[in-house]
């Protein structure tokens, strides 16, 4: 009967189930798991009636595997135990959801600090979107921690700051309301930063600079690795992730060599293209134009477009005397003296040569 009961339970539950998507990091876990507790409680009456009839039919084991089973993508497999302890309570749960989207989105402690610290409350925030964004970098840290609220003071506008400071905030929750009702009041006209001293600040948070430095790195690591297509169930070490990158950038064509000061990344040089000559007689690829043993080509001309050569001209005006001088002999006059007395008078001729006397 508990089998049965515990089924219909789950059957209850599969529509309103099916409406929430699988977590893989795109919300704050709190966040995602009010909802699937906010599913749940959909068949509380049923839930403790079949209690009252069979005693553990649906118990909060059950009730953590239904948020196992809403998990996916870099957040699989889940293990069995967190802390020591068997997550098979949903407060359980939460806690080791908030830990590995800890470890997975905002690194280790000290990194988290670190993007905390360049963070602004932009013009185009509102109190909301400012207090979204950092609650993801706040993570695991205590509601009074006066660090951290050290560094939510250098986010504020000058504006901000001035009308603020009057209500003096003692933890981050307070900060965050009294930054809503201010901005409710009036919302700032001015954006100028000048209160942001943090270096004090920092150098306290940031107790073991080398490791944290190492932490900042590894996650820009891991965020190139994930831009080249890491497998998101793929180890997150250093030599795992270099690999990958290693790989990835020499098939597009860079060598990625290591630095003093890091890695330096140069395009391989092109490979020098073989040069391929061709026989102009034959088209060949084997031998050239002097080794071809194929006929020559002949070349084509069209004749009509030379020039006549200067043989064809000398013959032509050779032939063209002769003709008119057999005229020019024809045409002399009978009378020789009428023709002496007409000396003076010069003669023109239209072409040709004059014949010497």
């Amino acid at each position: 009967m508990a089998v049965v009961a515990r089924q219909h339970i789950y059957q209850t539950l599969a529509p309103v189930l099916t409406q929430i998507p699988t977590y893989t990091g795109q919300e704050p876990p709190d966040d995602y798991c009010n909802r699937i507790q906010q599913a749940i409680s959909f068949a509380d009456t049923l839930i403790t009636d079949a209690n009252q009839a069979n005693a553990n039919t649906f118990i909060d084991t059950h009730k953590t595997d239904i948020y196992k089973s809403k998990v996916g993508g870099k957040y699989l497999p889940i293990p069995v135990q967190h802390v020591g302890n068997n997550i098979d309570t949903p407060d359980r749960f939460k806690a080791w959801l908030r830990h590995k989207y800890n470890e997975l989105t905002q690194g280790s402690r000290g990194a988290s600090i670190t993007k905390l610290a360049i963070e602004k409350f932009l013009p185009t925030d509102t109190p909301e979107t400012y207090e979204d964004r950092i609650r993801l970098l706040l993570l695991e840290t205590p509601n009074n921690n006066a660090e951290a609220l050290a560094l939510l003071w250098n986010h504020l506008p000058d504006e901000l700051y001035n009308r603020i400071e009057s209500t003096n905030p003692q933890d981050i929750d307070t900060f965050f309301t009294n930054v809503k009702n201010a901005y409710k009041k009036r919302k700032p006209t001015t954006f100028s930063y000048n209160n942001n001293n943090i270096t004090d600040t920092l150098s306290n948070l940031l107790v073991n600079p080398v490791n944290t430095q190492q932490n900042v790195d590894l996650d820009k690591i891991e965020f190139i690795a994930m831009r080249l297509g890491y497998p998101d169930d793929a180890p997150r070490d250093f030599n795992s992730m270099y690999k990958f990158i290693d790989m990835a950038m020499f098939k597009q064509g860079y060598n990625m060599t290591r630095q003093s000061t890091g890695y330096n990344i140069k395009r391989k040089p092109p490979k020098p293209q073989k040069i391929v000559r061709h026989c102009s007689n034959c088209g060949s690829i084997k031998h050239t134009k002097r080794g071809c043993n194929s006929k020559r080509k002949l070349k084509k001309m069209n004749f009509g477009t030379l020039p006549e050569s200067d043989s064809e001209d000398d013959q032509n005006e050779e032939e063209y005397e002769e003709e008119y001088e057999e005229e020019y002999e024809e045409e002399e006059p009978e009378d020789e003296e009428e023709y002496s007395e007409e000396e003076d008078e010069p003669r023109y001729f239209n072409a040709g040569k004059k014949k010497s006397r």
